[in-house]
């Protein structure tokens, strides 16, 4: 039996618990940088999903040169 495994990596969106393995932060990291701190994302009830090209915007603008 062939198993559908798909990267963190190669995925479009992003629920909360992926965007946690994928920035290596907490849930709470996480709605904090949703309600406060601007972090893009798409809700359509219950569920919310983060565009991988907007997580990278968003760490883009907190980059330090």
């Amino acid at each position: 039996m062939m198993v559908n495994s798909v990267s963190i990596m190669d995925r479009k969106y992003l629920n909360k618990k992926g965007l946690c393995e994928y920035l290596g932060v907490s849930i709470g990291k996480v709605e904090k940088m949703m309600y406060d701190e601007g972090l893009r994302y798409v809700k359509f009830g219950r569920n919310v999903r983060f565009d991988v090209d907007d997580v990278n915007d968003y760490m883009n603008r907190y980059k330090i040169s």
